[in-house]
């Protein structure tokens, strides 16, 4: 769900999950989506609640490092896309 302040907030995980964090920056989906607001440069953020389908320990998850770039905001439009410069 889209939110005016920017971040990504992780409300819950449901599912065949174990214990995930809640962690933005801890949570492979959190990262997706906090590296989707910055390459967007989005002002806005977004609220989550993850229904995970997936084992743990399947081979499928991932728990890589994203790199942060700078940079200005776009203004952020009703749907939250990425307003021309």
């Amino acid at each position: 769900m889209r939110r005016d302040a920017p971040g990504v907030v992780i409300q819950g995980v449901r599912g065949v999950a174990g214990e995930l964090p809640l962690d933005p920056k801890r949570n492979t989906a959190g990262q997706a989506v906090l590296a989707m607001v910055d390459a967007l440069r989005l002002d806005c953020g977004f609220e989550m609640q993850i229904d995970k389908g997936i084992a743990l320990g399947s081979g499928l998850g991932g728990s890589g490092r994203l790199r942060r770039r700078g940079g200005g905001r776009r203004e952020c439009a009703p749907r939250c896309a990425a307003q021309p410069s």
